[in-house]
């Protein structure tokens, strides 16, 4: 379960595509593909395997302060997809 400590990581070799319009966050040998909305690209962005997921929310929060209610659950649901897609690697949890 991901928690304001854990510190996600890129699992080596995905990256970010566009296509038709949509954001892809894709690994090319593994053919894995995974749809990500705009709020799940910043997180994926955030995610270099030095920041707490606090810190993601906060950097979040901040830029869209409107949102600051969902932000926390947006974040962790978006970081739990990409755990369970097997894109980010989570220690601290």
């Amino acid at each position: 379960m991901i928690n304001d400590e854990s510190i996600p990581k890129p699992v080596e070799g995905y990256r970010v595509e566009e296509m038709d319009g949509e954001l892809l966050l894709y690994h090319p040998q593994s053919t894995a593909t995974v749809y990500m909305n705009n709020t799940a690209a910043l997180v994926w962005q955030l995610c270099d395997g030095s920041r707490e997921t606090a810190e993601i929310v906060s950097i979040l929060s901040e830029s869209f302060p409107d949102a600051s209610t969902s932000v926390r659950q947006d974040v962790i649901r978006a970081l739990e997809t990409f755990t369970e897609q097997g894109a980010l690697e989570v220690s601290g949890v």
